[in-house]
């Protein structure tokens, strides 16, 4: 939600970011689609979702029902789709492209593995989020 301020005399825009639980529905252990991992995110390549694609290969060879849906777009969303083209993995990798909020929160509870990835770099902000 984007709230116009006023800071100092000077107009401003605040945008509101949060999750909403209320909206976020648990699935019973039924529901949870054990084969689906999925990504959401900006598509850069700081954001480490190549090294998931390139595991997808071996992962895919054990458990060909394996699904990786990655959620967004962004730069480098054309690299990553020719990376799943050429090692042959259009049935494991889907682009779900920008997904409407309310819809998000009712999908994500529903996989299986939701990752955080992200490539260690100390220039990389996401760097300097990590717990570990």
């Amino acid at each position: 939600m984007v709230k116009p301020t006023v800071l100092n005399e000077y107009p401003i825009s605040m945008i509101d970011i949060k999750i909403e639980l209320e909206k976020i529905k648990i699935p019973s252990l039924e529901d949870v689609r054990r084969n689906i991992i999925v990504f959401i995110g900006h598509l850069e390549k700081s954001k480490g979702i190549q090294l998931v694609i390139g595991a997808m290969e071996v992962i895919s060879k054990k458990n060909p029902d394996i699904i990786l849906d990655i959620t967004g777009t962004g730069p480098y969303e054309n690299e990553l789709r020719k990376m799943v083209k050429e090692n042959d993995l259009e049935r494991n990798v889907r682009f779900l492209g920008v997904m409407e909020y309310d819809k998000l929160m009712e999908y994500l509870p529903t996989c299986g593995i939701a990752l955080a990835t992200y490539v260690g770099d100390p220039y990389n902000i996401t760097y300097y989020a990590d717990p570990a």
